[in-house]
């Protein structure tokens, strides 16, 4: 196609180019069209194309989509989703255009994993959630209910087991979302307690996804699963609370014990992830965040969140 039309397209606002290469999230908008720059079109990230994706067989594509980012959000490669729609990697998509999403060799392959009563599903290499739930037919959202993972931004890793039934967490849920008096909030953490998977994780309370995040994380590089302790999480607390949207000199003397911050990132797994990426952070030596949470010598870890400053605290022993 020559520039020429290249231009047409881009005026009309509906085409974009397609990344080329199967990274996911690369993408090159515009090349060699110096006058698009101008144009307010954006990149959609995996998280933004997850969110419009109702894990079906098909996706209806939307401004700023691209081949890269739906790959990463369905979870068939770039290479299969042009395939399986009679097209190339580098060809434009269009608002509006209906992508099949289902293919037979990624379906046979993810199904394999479907436990002979069909009540659960074993996480394998290069699984997503969205991947899951086109091979078993249970929603991303129902996959996150009925196991407890808090969003489904939330790592899973090879070999957990999902659970593809949600009767146990319905009901949990049920019972937090009606509770209104101390009563039967007493009632209600206690039928939590008995029908939780992860006492570990119910410790947490409050960021029990962000410690069913890091122990996802540290069981891919295979290491042990860390425990909540009180005292720590104390502590922790203590911090956010001092900080307030900072970082002092004590953190960086680790005078309170053996730390991390995130500022504006949450208190789940947003926080984990930032520190794992070190998205925007500092760090002496570039990897320390990381470094924390997958440190072979801890065993125990503790949270404070200041919600007014958005200051997450991480202490570790």
């Amino acid at each position: 196609m020559q520039n020429e039309g290249k231009k047409k397209l881009y005026k009309s606002g509906k085409f974009w180019v397609a990344a080329a290469a199967s990274v996911v999230g690369a993408v090159v908008p515009f090349t060699d069209q110096p006058k698009a720059s101008a144009d307010t079109w954006t990149a959609n990230t995996v998280d933004q194309v997850a969110a419009n994706y109702d894990s079906g067989s098909s996706y209806t594509v939307h401004s700023g989509d691209t081949l890269s980012s739906i790959a990463g959000a369905t979870g068939v490669s770039v290479s299969n989703l042009a395939a399986n729609n009679d097209m190339s990697t580098t060809d434009y998509l269009y608002v509006g255009q209906t992508l099949k999403i289902t293919t037979t060799s990624a379906t046979t392959t993810t199904a394999t994993s479907v436990s002979a009563d069909a009540t659960s599903y074993t996480v394998q290499s290069g699984d997503y959630l969205s991947k899951i739930a086109v091979a078993t037919g249970v929603s991303v959202d129902n996959l996150v209910s009925y196991n407890n993972l808090g969003s489904q931004n939330t790592i899973i890793y090879a070999g957990q087991v999902l659970k593809l039934t949600g009767s146990a967490a319905k009901a949990t849920t049920t019972t937090a979302t009606t509770s209104s008096s101390a009563s039967s909030t007493t009632t209600t953490a206690t039928k939590q307690t008995t029908t939780t998977t992860s006492t570990t994780a119910s410790t947490a309370g409050t960021f029990s996804e962000a410690l069913s995040t890091l122990n996802a994380l540290r069981a891919q590089h295979g290491l042990s699963p860390v425990s909540y302790d009180a005292s720590l999480a104390a502590t922790a607390q203590m911090r956010a609370n001092m900080l307030k949207g900072t970082v002092d000199a004590a953190h960086w003397a680790q005078s309170y014990g053996y730390e991390v911050i995130a500022i504006q990132f949450g208190s789940g797994a947003a926080a984990i992830n930032a520190w794992y990426n070190e998205t925007n952070m500092q760090s002496a030596s570039g990897t320390g965040h990381r470094d924390w949470e997958l440190s072979a010598s801890i065993t125990k870890v503790g949270f404070g969140y200041d919600a007014a400053t958005g200051t997450f605290v991480g202490e570790a022993k």
